[in-house]
């Protein structure tokens, strides 16, 4: 009988051939590891940073034209009240009384040199001001990432294994809970519970790894609700597929399953939703928790140069901002090719 079924799987499976001797498994495994390094590889991949960085140029000459043509940058970096000798000094010493072409050129020099001139309020440059800003941004949301891959990633997977069953109810439940709860009442309500009332955390501000925990949880919730799921419906079209029914036909267990064959091909959209939400994180969309928790990070600080009009650091907050976003993206269409080398490269 055992021989009659090894006898179907393999007419199943197509005609047996002889087993690869080692070497030949190993040339196959280093072909798999270096094919998506291949010239036209590295030719896509210099044609997206190309792209980026005339997206960041772009960006860039949006926020020059925008400011000079809406506004008067001396008289809003003034306080009020100021003298008109005042501004046209301000005007001279910035360059602003030069024609907008000449002032676009500058512009564009001093961009390339990463010189975007001195904060107003902090004396210092503007993109060390910027710079300084970084690190405590990096850290609240790679841990609020860490978070959502170690949590919720997993959950759409359960989730995915016995879809309309009570777990994956709950699991859709909980996530759309995380996408939908406003982050400032969440925070609030982790401050409330967590800091206030069983003293576990401190309430704001920052300082050591226990001051992230709050803030990286709030933003967790709503990077790992839309995490969850994609997981799930990501899993669930590759559990359709005929592959994993041949799989599941010849026995094969369903982590084996899972692991060798239903991952590889579901981490595409899970990879490229996370690279988005951080990118998103990074520039600005955690600036509500930032704020919450008193959180000293970049989101914060776009919102208080444009409440003090301190345009240096605005243009320096708009630069930092384009280039995390393509370097991200840039990344991920890499880790995506890595991932499926058969993906088109466009």
């Amino acid at each position: 009988m055992s021989t009659r079924n090894e006898t179907i799987l393999n007419a199943e499976s197509g005609p047996t051939q002889s087993a690869p001797t080692p070497g030949a498994r190993r040339s196959a495994a280093a072909a798999r590891a270096s094919g998506w390094v291949d010239l036209s590889t590295v030719r896509w991949a210099l044609g997206r940073i190309v792209f980026g960085f005339a997206a960041v140029i772009i960006v860039m000459s949006a926020v020059f034209f925008v400011t000079r043509s809406t506004s008067d940058p001396a008289r809003k970096m003034l306080p009020l009240g100021s003298s008109q000798e005042q501004i046209d000094a301000l005007n001279a010493r910035l360059g602003l009384d030069d024609p907008l072409w000449m002032q676009y050129e500058h512009f564009l020099s001093d961009m390339f040199h990463l010189d975007f001139g001195r904060s107003i309020w902090e004396g210092r440059p503007a993109l060390e001001v910027v710079v300084d800003r970084l690190p405590v941004t990096f850290t609240l949301v790679g841990l609020a990432l860490l978070i959502s891959i170690v949590v919720f990633v997993p959950l759409g997977v359960i989730a995915s294994l016995r879809p309309g069953s009570l777990t994956d109810r709950l699991v859709t439940a909980l996530s759309l809970a995380g996408l939908s709860a406003p982050q400032f009442w969440l925070g609030a309500m982790l401050v409330l519970v967590f800091a206030v009332e069983l003293d576990w955390f401190p309430t704001s501000g920052s300082g050591s790894m226990i001051y992230a925990v709050l803030p990286a949880v709030t933003l967790a919730f709503t990077m790992g609700g839309r995490l969850a799921q994609v997981t799930r419906t990501s899993f669930l079209d590759q559990a359709g597929s005929p592959y994993v029914t041949m799989a599941r036909a010849k026995g094969l267990s369903t982590f084996y399953i899972l692991r060798r064959h239903v991952l590889r091909n579901a981490l595409l959209p899970i990879l490229t939703i996370a690279s988005w939400d951080t990118a998103r994180a990074i520039t600005g969309h955690a600036v509500v928790v930032e704020v919450v928790f008193a959180w000293p990070g970049f989101g914060r600080l776009v919102i208080e140069s444009v409440q003090r009009q301190d345009f240096p650091v605005i243009q320096a907050c708009v630069f930092i901002g384009a280039v995390l976003i393509v370097v991200i993206n840039v990344v991920t269409d890499v880790l995506n090719r890595i991932i499926e080398p058969r993906m088109e490269s466009r």
